[in-house]
């Protein structure tokens, strides 16, 4: 059974916070989902359930950023997060970004690799951005996708 994907907006912000919190460590508070939510641009993607995954972006000024996506644990490599990415492209090319843009851990193998299979590029890094405990951190990739140029086939 597919699980479908809805638009979220402010009436969310208390099940996307509890879906957050699922998915990372430290997620969002609800408070932070209603202010990013209620910022022009801010556009997002949940399954209707509020209890798979989620995406988060800010579309403006030709660059569409990536703030968030999770999808939780048990449901992880099963195309979720593909799904979300691809309503999030289709949202931003309509909103006339002309790329989309995200930073994910150099040690999120996962999400990496979605990244990667949705066409995403690596452009830059953040050494150390990622704490990872008392003395350890990880780099964040900078990776950008093109949104003139469809993803690939099977995204």
């Amino acid at each position: 059974m597919t699980v479908p994907i809805v638009a979220v907006g402010g009436v969310h912000a208390a099940g996307l916070a509890r879906l957050h919190a699922r998915c990372f460590t430290d997620g969002w508070v609800e408070s932070a989902w209603n202010a990013l939510l209620a910022t022009p641009g801010c556009f997002g993607f949940a399954d209707a359930r509020l209890s798979t995954g989620a995406i988060l972006c800010r579309s403006g000024g030709g660059d569409c950023d990536v703030l968030t996506v999770g999808v939780v644990p048990a449901r992880r490599c099963r195309g979720f997060g593909s799904r979300l990415l691809t309503a999030a492209v289709v949202a931003a090319t309509a909103s006339g970004a002309e790329r989309m843009v995200l930073e994910v851990a150099e040690d999120n193998g996962p999400a990496r690799h979605l990244y990667a299979a949705a066409g995403f590029d690596e452009v830059g890094r953040r050494p150390k951005y990622y704490n990872r405990g008392s003395d350890s951190a990880v780099d964040a990739l900078l990776l950008s996708l093109p949104l003139t140029r469809p993803m690939p086939c099977g995204s």
